[in-house]
């Protein structure tokens, strides 16, 4: 499958921040005292409940809003709701991580695992990395089991992968590392 992107400035971004939805910040359990839920209708999204109720951090969210702020992150949205740019829908309703930009989603339709379902992600970042390279942290509960080596093996920037559980989401730990690699030399000397 072939993922067609246009070359667009990156604004003076230092990294990419490639975010998935489900199962990384909207997440059944997050392990933080400040959990909020809103619900959210979505448009022609066969595949997921509609409305879709949310459940966060809004911890979470603030944490990757000032990383984004000090570390000159662009936060680039690699999700199934990236389809009829949904994800657009959420910041206003989370209070945070506006301003991101939308990665081309093209959906397996017929896909019978989550290999294939996710398969457009890893190519989409892929694509991105080759017009735009740049330090990169991929955020992501399922891609990773299967598309990992292969990000890794064509792209050229230092990267950081977090896989978070799908279950609780994102946790201190998991954006604790992320800064951790943000800060460190092999991204700010590329």
């Amino acid at each position: 499958m072939n993922v067609e992107l246009r070359a667009e400035p990156i604004g003076g971004f230092k990294a990419a921040l490639y975010k998935d939805w489900d199962g990384v910040t909207n997440a059944h359990e997050p392990p933080h005292g400040d959990t909020a839920f809103f619900e959210v209708e979505i448009l022609d999204h066969s595949y997921l409940l509609n409305p879709s109720k949310i459940t966060y951090s809004p911890s979470v969210v603030a944490f990757i809003d000032r990383l984004r702020r000090q570390y000159g992150l662009e936060l680039v949205w690699s999700t199934t709701w990236n389809l009829n740019n949904t994800v657009l829908l959420l910041p206003e309703l989370l209070g945070g991580l506006a301003g991101g930009r939308v990665l081309p989603i093209k959906l397996n339709e017929a896909a019978t695992s989550k290999k294939e379902w996710t398969q457009w992600k890893a190519e989409a970042i892929v694509e991105d990395q080759r017009l735009n390279p740049r330090p990169f942290v991929w955020l992501d509960d399922n891609a990773h089991a299967y598309w990992s080596d292969y990000v890794k093996e064509h792209t050229v920037a230092p990267s950081i992968f977090v896989t978070p559980v799908s279950q609780t989401g994102l946790t201190l730990a998991d954006l604790e590392s992320i800064e951790a690699f943000l800060s460190s030399s092999e991204v700010t000397n590329f």
